[in-house]
């Protein structure tokens, strides 16, 4: 309102999603223990249900791919699995660039005219200067177009220092539980899975990938390996000869049940003396 009469432009566009419900399949996963703890080198029953999405309609003869992984592996890099239908059926950007020739029509005086092109004059020299210095620092990166950074801009760094560098990760038990890379579901869309569980005591996490060649499906679960009961002694870091000290032990009950439990202590090398007070809390010793 009110502005003088001129040459206008607008621009709108609008995204129109296509749906990939046709190429979705319903996975499931599940154990025969509701409260989805175990103990270790404990054999494991898991079913993975297959069927068309948003139905119930069961799918013969898909392929199911099963991963069973211990978590704080995965936890380590946040690492985690996506559906295969991300891949093989992305959402593709518009790929649209809009170009305008307003901003190149110079609708001023020839004073502002003789200043902008000295200002473009600048610039094309300084770009000269950082061509110049980006040969000399040997920082070029030559791809399908030129690009250059400096040494001043601190993108050129010691990466060989940092790429020598190993993550040490621990490696005395086994993060993989189970692996089985291709499996068939029956008439009924199901398939079974039976593997005895290692001796960790973790969190475990389940992946289950199901494709029939042309939908995917993706489905997780995850359960617990403990014991019925841990001990979380709390010995002094350093003694010294003629020390005395008092040796606390939590015994933790992990169950839903009450337990009476027996706590027994044999030392090497050190004496052993009655505590003059008896602890009445519950789970200490």
């Amino acid at each position: 309102a009110e502005a003088p009469t001129r040459p206008a432009i607008a621009v709108g566009s609008v995204a129109l999603e296509v749906s990939r419900d046709v190429y979705k399949l319903n996975v499931s996963v599940n154990t025969k223990d509701e409260q989805k703890t175990f103990t270790p080198s404990s054999t494991i029953h898991i079913d993975v249900d297959i069927t068309q999405f948003g139905g119930k309609t069961p799918t013969n003869a898909a392929e199911v791919c099963l991963v069973v992984v211990d978590e704080a592996i995965l936890s380590l890099t946040d690492y985690k699995l996506s559906s295969p239908l991300d891949v093989f059926y992305p959402n593709r950007p518009t790929a649209i660039s809009q170009q305008h020739g307003r901003d190149r029509c110079l609708l001023f005086n020839m004073q502002d005219i003789q200043q902008f092109k000295k200002d473009m004059q600048q610039d094309m020299d300084r770009g000269l200067v950082l061509d110049e210095c980006c040969e000399l620092a040997s920082c070029c990166f030559e791809s399908s177009a030129k690009r250059c950074c400096c040494m001043r801009d601190g993108l050129c760094g010691d990466d060989d220092a940092a790429a020598d560098q190993s993550i040490a990760v621990r490696s005395n038990f086994n993060p993989l539980a189970c692996w089985v890379p291709s499996s068939s579901t029956d008439s009924s869309g199901r398939v079974s899975f039976d593997f005895k569980l290692p001796d960790n005591l973790t969190r475990y996490r389940v992946w289950a990938i199901a494709t029939n060649e042309q939908q995917y499906g993706f489905g997780e679960m995850a359960f617990t390996v403990q014991l019925p009961v841990m001990l979380r002694p709390s010995p002094p870091r350093f003694l010294n000869y003629g020390d005395t000290a008092k040796l606390s032990v939590v015994l933790q009950n992990q169950t839903d049940q009450p337990l009476s439990l027996h706590a027994g202590l044999k030392a090497a090398n050190a004496k052993l003396i009655t505590s003059d007070t008896s602890h009445q809390l519950a789970g200490y010793v």
